[in-house]
């Protein structure tokens, strides 16, 4: 048995299990269920933080006396938890009110609602937009990875892999609920907002123990009425990782790739230089095509490193520095061999990639993407 006895001043606020398996299946099966303009809601943050003359901050400490779209949540009217994570983080009035320990610390935005069904609520989600930020992590003493990012000319430590986590002994939160400056979407909360909100009886949300909310094959504590006791375990146990090595799927290394036309005439850059948006990509290209669009969108343009990498990485390569490279770019995995460049996902399903491209080829479609951020009028606001 674990010691459920301890005092836990801080929890990690994480969405109840049971509630998240809910949205999954309903994410399968309903279309439109969800954030339906979830874009569009982070172009609205652009245009505020442009505004105001400011970049894209690394850590989200701004907040809005206007916000314009609201954001759109379509949900049946039988799933109404008072805690959401998906997409956004969404709360009941209700859970608000607990959460906002003392008032106006944090700031909800309404949503615009939508219930499918009959018998809907008579309240609208709230959308938590702003939520105080501060030191709060040991990473010294926590079992984590640390990513080095650089924000304004400083380096920012950023929690990547998460473990146990060790919270520091000088933490003094400005409220009830906060989050933590080293873990971006780290959301924490004091024992005192945990215990007002399970003796309310809030729905979707659970508060875990940091030094047991990430470790494997630990007893995980949450926060019960009466204080720490064990949580139940999941009724589906997924088993140890699949274990692959990131060539399993490759052939044997061959000649040099080399194509007639280069991977970058195959993307449309119209939108990234105009807007920093996605390349489209030809329908001619295929699968390869869009996937290197995405590429380029979700791997390179959220780490400022990342186009230096791979060009770098590729250079050493073609100059036989190097015979295999492996950038883990989330979600997107670069093998780099003397042949040829190869993109796939993390969690790749079968018959999906991975996909190969001419080494020069694909970093030609990075120094493309590189140039279209240096083109776009302002890089962190779409549609400028």
């Amino acid at each position: 048995m674990s010691d459920v006895g301890r005092r836990i001043p801080f929890w990690v606020v994480v969405m109840n299990g049971g509630a998240a398996d809910v949205a999954s299946r309903l994410d399968d099966d309903l279309p439109e269920f969800g954030v339906t303009n979830y874009d569009g809601v982070w172009n609205g943050k652009y245009r505020v933080w442009d505004e105001r003359g400011v970049s894209r901050p690394f850590l989200e400490d701004a907040r809005y006396d206007r916000f314009d779209p609201a954001p759109r949540y379509v949900t049946p009217a039988s799933f109404h938890p008072d805690y959401v994570d998906w997409g956004l983080l969404l709360a009941s009035p209700r859970l608000f009110g607990l959460l906002d320990q003392p008032r106006g610390s944090i700031q909800g935005w309404p949503t615009d609602t939508a219930w499918l069904g009959d018998g809907p609520p008579d309240w609208v989600y709230l959308w938590l937009c702003y939520v105080p930020t501060v030191p709060a992590v040991d990473l010294d003493r926590s079992d984590v990875s640390v990513e080095h990012l650089d924000k304004d000319g400083a380096k920012v430590s950023r929690i990547g892999r998460k473990g146990a986590l060790v919270l520091r002994g000088d933490l003094r939160p400005p409220c009830g609920l906060f989050k933590a400056a080293e873990g971006g979407s780290l959301l924490l909360a004091t024992d005192a907002v945990a215990e007002a909100v399970v003796r309310a009886g809030c729905g979707g949300i659970e508060f875990l123990d940091p030094a047991t909310a990430f470790a494997r094959d630990a007893i995980v504590l949450r926060r019960g009425p009466d204080g720490p006791e064990d949580r139940p375990p999941s009724r589906v146990d997924p088993g140890p990782p699949i274990q692959r090595g990131w060539n399993a799927d490759l052939p044997p290394v061959g000649p040099r790739l080399a194509w007639d036309v280069s991977p970058v005439e195959w993307l449309d850059w119209t939108p990234a230089d105009m807007a920093l948006d996605e390349p489209i990509a030809s329908r001619e290209s295929g699968e390869a095509g869009d996937a290197l669009a995405q590429f380029v969108r979700y791997s390179i343009f959220f780490s400022e490193t990342a186009a230096e990498g791979v060009l770098s990485a590729v250079a050493e390569v073609r100059a036989g520095e190097r015979d295999l490279r492996v950038l883990e770019l989330s979600p997107w995995v670069v093998v780099l061999r003397s042949d040829a460049a190869w993109l796939r996902l993390e969690d790749a399903v079968e018959g999906y990639g991975p996909f190969a491209y001419p080494l020069d080829g694909m970093a030609a479609v990075v120094e493309r993407w590189a140039e279209a951020v240096r083109r776009a009028p302002n890089p962190f606001t779409p549609g400028a």
